[in-house]
């Protein structure tokens, strides 16, 4: 069913009564009410608020993601006004923020956002401080499913693979024994030295024959 459109602005959520409540009217009527706080100076709802809507909301460390019709997957962060609608970084007014352990969404988020974007399933009327919103269980039957990354600090995360097989060792060298050792090649054995001799037979007359060292005449 299609609601028409009644975006608020900032001025119009801060106008509201403090302690007021945001209401939640069904297409058959049925109405409830969410906890609207103000301790961080702007309207903020609990985040459990898209849950009730029929959105699938989850949380990893800081971060939690809001799986919701038409493939939306809405991510927030505490203290960061700028949250992301898909592909799409959204700046809101105010930032989400954590309150004992719970997220603090803004009321920009669930009355602006969700009505602008998501026309067929969302309208808010700033005058009775009502939102009207689809059948919870319809948008449930077509919510996307987040998928987020395992928070910082897992020890699954950080660590090795449970599953993996722990690598084997190198096989070691097969020992060898004196006798397995190839014999080294013996060195060549050194060749004598060669000695020449000279012999100047003497023949007569002048030429009476060479002189050794020891003084000795070669004689024919």
């Amino acid at each position: 069913m299609l609601w028409g459109v009644m975006c608020a602005t900032g001025s119009q959520l801060r106008g509201q009564t403090a302690n007021s409540g945001l209401t939640l009217v069904w297409a058959d009527g049925t109405r409830d009410t969410v906890p609207v706080s103000r301790e961080m100076g702007y309207a903020a709802a609990p985040v459990e608020v898209l849950e009730r809507l029929g959105w699938n909301v989850q949380s990893a460390g800081l971060l939690t993601a809001a799986g919701g019709p038409e493939g939306v997957v809405l991510t927030m962060r505490p203290a960061t006004p700028v949250v992301r609608w898909g592909e799409e970084f959204v700046q809101l007014a105010d930032a989400p923020y954590l309150a004992d352990g719970r997220l603090w969404v803004p009321l920009q988020l669930v009355v602006d956002e969700l009505p602008g974007r998501l026309p067929d399933l969302y309208a808010y009327d700033p005058s009775a401080g009502a939102l009207r919103a689809a059948d919870p269980d319809a948008v449930r039957a077509v919510a996307a499913l987040p998928e987020l990354p395992a928070p910082a600090g897992d020890d699954r995360a950080a660590g090795p693979d449970e599953d993996a097989q722990p690598a084997e060792a190198p096989p070691a060298a097969a020992a060898v024994t004196p006798a397995e050792r190839a014999p080294a090649s013996p060195e060549p054995a050194a060749e004598p030295m060669s000695r020449l001799v000279i012999i100047d037979a003497g023949h007569g007359g002048g030429d009476p024959g060479a002189l050794g060292r020891g003084g000795v005449r070669e004689r024919t």
